[in-house]
């Protein structure tokens, strides 16, 4: 009897025992779910936020900076080049009866049109370069100049990369007028710069375009 007593004794203890490591692993289990679901929340927060910000900041047609962040860009581009005594070249651009692009073919061949242009923009400046979208057809290039390219070198070369742009399925293709700004005035800044290259591109538009 005392055995059979015993027996049982080791038996309870046993379970309990049992029971109590099944409890303590379910325990740390809930906290390490708990812990990876808000990890995986908080890293679904920042991306979501990191995306909320690259969207607030970038066009959504073209992927190009938006005109806010494409005013601001520059700004440290400038102060770049004139810390290391290089010319910087600010140049606005838009493309040549785009209205009638979207009226003859539609906004989705007018879509295309812009997306394309952004992208050989992209494609013809070095990666220091700033592209933006300043809004509609208008785009914004400001570049350091390498000593063996000229302001006019670099401008004919943009000019020349968007003739390549078709307006798809119909083999039209799309010119461009460019307003360049590459000499500092005083109180230079950004801002200045892209007046001028405004103004030079409204002369340009007035000259005949495509220049």
């Amino acid at each position: 009897t005392e055995w059979l007593a015993a027996c049982v004794v080791l038996l309870t203890v046993a379970v309990m025992a049992v029971v109590l490591v099944l409890s303590l692993f379910q325990q740390r289990l809930r906290t390490r779910l708990l812990q990876l679901r808000n990890s995986t929340l908080a890293e679904s927060l920042d991306q979501a936020q990191r995306e909320l910000h690259h969207a607030r900041q970038h066009d959504a047609l073209t992927g190009l900076p938006n005109h806010r962040l494409a005013h601001e860009q520059p700004s440290m581009l400038l102060q770049e080049c004139a810390q290391s005594e290089r010319t910087c070249a600010v140049m606005a651009l838009d493309l040549d009866d785009f209205g009638h692009i979207n009226r003859s073919f539609g906004p989705q061949a007018g879509d295309a049109v812009m997306a394309d242009a952004a992208t050989r923009l992209r494609q013809a400046v070095p990666a220091t370069s700033v592209v933006g979208r300043l809004g509609g057809d208008r785009y914004l290039v400001a570049t350091p100049l390498n000593a063996a390219e000229t302001a006019t070198a670099l401008a004919q070369r943009l000019l020349a990369a968007l003739d390549g742009v078709q307006v798809p399925g119909h083999g039209l293709h799309v010119s461009a007028s460019l307003g360049l700004a590459s000499h500092a005035l005083p109180g230079d800044s950004a801002a200045q710069r892209l007046a001028q290259a405004e103004a030079a591109l409204l002369h340009a538009r007035q000259a005949g375009r495509n220049r």
